[in-house]
């Protein structure tokens, strides 16, 4: 499971979390640079089986305690244990890239619900894109929803909301009105109650069967 076991929602955090999984098991056995700071497609398109991007085996991370007991082996095996594990780590992220959803744009555009990314200058138009895939906001909403959200930029924050529940975050944030007394954002509410509802797994479904004995 990716995510440890929350009440809260998770949905959000998906594709970070999905990207830090592959970058820590790649950065094993690639060199830094290589890496850098990508993420989503541009992860998915590294060249991982390419020697040169790859690091020597005296630089590749195995451990301590296997570095241990390979001291203990005869020279022979200690030359071949190595390659065993650089190519235990290459079919490994294999087999990740070809099942991790990490170019899926539902979760690349759900991330922005978190607070963290709330100055984002690609967040107006993440949110526009969630909005027409949502079948229960019409045409004139989702050219409403951009609106909101640029106004929910512009507004203050509270700098421990990045530690909270997202779902108690913005409760607080659906809470505020206008000078007129209107709600502010009862468009964006709509879309982002909806979109915090998708599951992030089937560990809460399948806990839910356990318990009601199905």
């Amino acid at each position: 499971m990716l995510l440890s076991v929350s009440e809260g929602p998770l949905i959000h955090l998906l594709r970070h979390t999905m990207c830090e999984l592959l970058k820590s098991l790649m950065g094993r056995f690639l060199k830094t640079h290589i890496l850098g700071d990508k993420e989503g497609k541009h992860l998915l398109a590294i060249d991982y089986s390419k020697p040169d991007n790859q690091l020597s085996m005296s630089q590749m991370e195995v451990g301590e305690k296997t570095r241990s007991a390979l001291s203990k082996l005869s020279d022979d095996q200690q030359k071949k244990a190595p390659l065993g594990m650089k190519q235990f780590y290459v079919d490994t992220t294999k087999y990740l890239i070809g099942h991790l959803p990490l170019d899926n744009k539902l979760l690349r555009d759900v991330s922005f619900l978190h607070p963290v990314l709330r100055d984002s200058k690609h967040g107006a138009q993440a949110i526009r894109r969630l909005a027409v895939m949502m079948p229960t906001l019409s045409e004139e909403e989702v050219a409403l929803v951009t609106d909101e959200w640029k106004v929910y930029q512009a507004g203050q924050v509270d700098e421990e909301s990045a530690t909270r529940r997202v779902d108690h975050y913005w409760a607080d944030v659906f809470q505020e009105k206008s000078l007129q007394g209107e709600w502010k954002y009862s468009v964006l509410q709509k879309l982002e109650k909806g979109l915090l509802c998708l599951a992030h797994g089937n560990a809460d479904v399948e806990r839910s069967l356990s318990a009601n004995k199905f």
